[in-house]
Order: C-alpha cells, then structure tokens, then sequence
C-alpha cells in the first residue's frame, strides 16, 4: 500500500507516492535534523530539482550567428522572452560567436545580448568563426534579392556574402545550418541564384532543403514571409518541417 504526500514548491504542488517503510524513514530522517516531514520532503525536491537545473545549464548547443542584425533571429533560437503575454524559456542553444557589419544593429544586439558580437566585414573575419558548433544561422544580405533591388541576384555585392556563409560551415562544420531570405529568392529572376546556393552547400556534405514560412503562423506579430534554407550534415536525420 502506498501513501500519497502532498507538498508545496514555489506555489507548485507536488505529489508523492511513497510505501509507508519510506514514509518512517523519511519521518526518522526528519526527526534526526528537528525539522516537519514536510519540510524535509520540500528540501529534499528542492535539491533535486536544482540539480537539475544545473544539469539543463550544463547541456548546451553551440551556435554561430552571422549577418546577426539586431539579434531577432538569435533570440527566437534561444528563448527567454515574452511576447503578447506569453513567454517563451530559454534553450540550451548558447551564441559562441556573432558577427554583424553595422555598427547601429551591433549597439542594438548587445542590449539584447550579454555575450560579445564581433563587428565588422565577415570576409575580414572569417578567420575567426570557431571550427566547431552545433547549429549556424545567418540571414545573408538580401538587396539584390530583393523584388525591390537591382536584382543582381547572389552576383550581387552584398547577396554575393551568402558565400561567406558556406565558408564558415566549411569551417565549423555544424550538424544543422539555417540561412533565411527574402521572398524574393523564389522568383523566376533568382531562380539560378536559389541553384547556386542550394549546390554550394551541399557540395559541403549537407542534406539542403528550402521553404516559404510566414512568421505570423508561428506566433509571430507580424506577417513576414521569409525563405528558409535548411541543411543538415549527411548522418544527420533529415529537417522536418514545422507543423
């Protein structure tokens, strides 16, 4: 026969299923320490759960942000915000190196961020990215993606820095990379561009796959619909889309 304990944990309750013989020793340890059984349980869960915590904080995946902007995509990896009342938990994705090209967006991440982001031309940085992580994201330059811009596709200056991008997987090597666009990058005009990309990852080794998402779908506040270019390392399982 067993006995149900009920016990409190920071407004949280918390039920018990113990046989009597634990339930006497649990008395007799509480006695022993001139404290309520209750009591005892409570630090005995509170312990635990502690440990746990730690053992969450300990167990974290490294990621490389590039073309980080303010850090909108960043914070969406890594949780511990609220938005329309509801918040969101922190991760166990941990930024080990972020890089962004303009000085306003870099003053603007690290209100966001306390980790440090490495400001400056990717290409002139590109010796720093680390030689490991878990995830890289990185929404590269879309202006001459754009329906808007010139349309020089990834030939362009500033889109052309997606190459940048397949650099710094080369060199990390993560087992998933996600790069977002714009819209755009689905049009007729780009349809060589989307190939090109789509070729120089997987050349590295990655299963590569691409869609259309609108943000509002997934909790977002604003319709915002982006490319999302996903890759996973060959003895990866594959990406399965959002549901």
């Amino acid at each position: 026969m067993t006995t149900v304990i009920a016990t409190e944990i920071k407004s949280e309750k918390i039920h018990l299923r113990i046989t009597p013989s634990q339930k006497e020793t649990w008395r007799a340890l509480a006695e022993a320490q001139g404290v309520s059984l209750a009591a005892w349980i409570e630090n005995k869960i509170s312990i635990a759960l502690a440990s746990n915590n730690d053992t969450f904080q300990k167990e974290k995946y490294k990621l490389i942000s590039l073309f980080s902007g303010c850090g909108g995509m960043d914070l969406g990896f890594c949780g511990g915000f609220s938005v329309l009342n509801k918040q969101y938990k922190k991760t166990k994705f941990e930024i080990t190196w972020a890089n962004e090209f303009n000085p306003n967006a870099v003053k603007t991440y690290k209100k966001n961020f306390s980790h440090n982001i490495a400001e400056g031309d990717i290409w002139e940085l590109i010796d720093l990215v680390p030689n490991e992580c878990d995830v890289l994201i990185g929404g590269f330059p879309c202006q001459d993606i754009s329906i808007n811009g010139k349309r020089a596709g990834v030939d362009g200056k500033r889109s052309g820095l997606y190459l940048a991008m397949v650099e710094a997987v080369k060199r990390s090597r993560p087992k998933i990379f996600v790069a977002e666009n714009v819209k755009g990058l689905l049009m007729k005009y780009n349809e060589e561009s989307l190939a090109r990309v789509i070729k120089d990852f997987s050349e590295l080794g990655y299963n590569v796959s691409y869609k259309l998402y609108n943000s509002a779908n997934f909790g977002v506040p604003q319709t915002r619909e982006r490319v999302f270019i996903v890759g996973t390392l060959h003895g990866n399982p594959l990406f399965k889309e959002p549901r």
